[in-house]
């Protein structure tokens, strides 16, 4: 049985987590702003994958920013996999953001219950 402030901090991550994917949504539509909106996802997405494989072993307790690049790479699991099948990112990096994946995938089963 979760307490109080334990369904807090899971709801919390929920809308944390549901704002970084509003926010990296692609801009929409065709020609140029389509474009544009999608380089800005994949500049962030890249981002977010160089800030989590630096900063792999540290807690995120503490650091906003790095639980916000954590949930980047969750919400974007499925872009990173077909990223590194490409070879566009570094195996290193690839099995940090793996790590992250399966760590919030645990504390959400986890949680559920």
């Amino acid at each position: 049985m979760m307490n109080a402030f334990a369904k807090f901090r899971f709801l919390c991550f929920f809308l944390l987590l549901t704002v970084a994917a509003l926010l990296l949504q692609p801009a929409g539509g065709y020609g140029v702003g389509g474009q544009l909106g999608e380089i800005q996802r994949l500049q962030a997405l890249e981002a977010a994958i160089e800030y989590v494989a630096e900063n792999a072993e540290k807690p995120d307790e503490n650091d906003e920013t790095l639980r916000r690049n954590r949930a980047i790479v969750f919400l974007f699991n499925r872009e990173i996999n077909r990223l590194a099948l490409l070879g566009k990112i570094p195996d290193e990096k690839y099995q940090a953001c793996q790590a992250v994946f399966e760590g919030m995938n645990r504390e959400f089963v986890v949680n559920a219950v």
